[in-house]
C-alpha cells in the first residue's frame, strides 16, 4: 500500500497541474475579452494574446496601392507576429508568399482566401488592411480578424464581413 504523504503531495500536484492547465485558456478568454471591450483600437500584440494557442496564425498584410501612408503600422505587425511565430504574407492584387515592400496595385482578398483554404490546417488568419477591397465569403467566418487602419471604412467593412471579427488598429507603433 502507497505511503498515505505521498498520496497526498500527488493529489496536490495533480491538483495544481489542473488549475495550472485551466489558467491559461482563461487568460486568453480573458484577453479576448478585453479586446471585444476595446473595439476601437487594437495593437499587435493585444491581438496575439487574444489568439494565442487557438491555432496557426497567419498574418495577411495589404500592400496595396491604399495602404501607402501606413508604412510604420504594417512594419510593425509584420515584425511582432513573426516574433510570436506566426506566418506572414503580404498582398495586393496577388499573394505573396514572401513579404514584399512593394507598395501599389489593388487589392485582392480573394488571394488571400484561396491560399488559406488550400491549407491542410485552417490558420486563424488575421488580415491587415484598410478595408478596401472586394467582398468574398470564407468557408470558416470564425477564424478570420479583420484589423482596419483606417476608421472611414470601419462601419462599411463590418458590414460585408459579417461573421468575422473586425478590430480598428492603434496608429501608435
Amino acid at each position: 500500500m502507497p505511503d498515505p504523504l505521498f498520496v497526498f503531495l500527488l493529489a496536490i500536484v495533480a491538483a495544481v497541474v489542473i488549475i495550472l492547465s485551466g489558467l491559461v485558456p482563461l487568460r486568453q478568454a480573458l484577453a479576448r475579452r478585453a479586446l471585444e471591450r476595446e473595439g476601437d483600437a487594437v495593437t499587435p500584440g493585444t491581438l496575439l494574446r487574444a489568439l494565442k494557442g487557438r491555432r496557426p496564425i497567419l498574418l495577411a498584410v495589404d500592400t496595396s496601392g491604399s495602404m501607402y501612408t501606413f508604412r510604420d503600422v504594417r512594419e510593425a505587425w509584420m515584425q511582432a507576429f513573426r516574433e510570436a511565430g506566426a506566418r506572414v504574407v503580404t498582398f495586393d492584387h496577388e499573394l505573396h508568399l514572401e513579404p514584399s515592400d512593394y507598395i501599389g496595385g489593388g487589392t485582392n482578398f480573394e488571394a488571400v482566401r484561396t491560399y488559406v483554404e488550400s491549407l491542410p490546417t485552417h490558420p486563424v488568419v488575421v488580415m491587415l488592411t484598410d478595408g478596401v477591397g472586394v467582398r468574398f465569403e470564407p468557408a470558416k467566418p470564425d477564424l478570420w480578424h479583420w484589423a482596419l487602419v483606417d476608421d472611414g471604412f470601419l462601419q462599411l467593412a463590418t458590414k460585408h464581413l459579417q461573421g468575422m471579427s473586425t478590430y480598428t488598429v492603434h496608429q501608435e507603433v
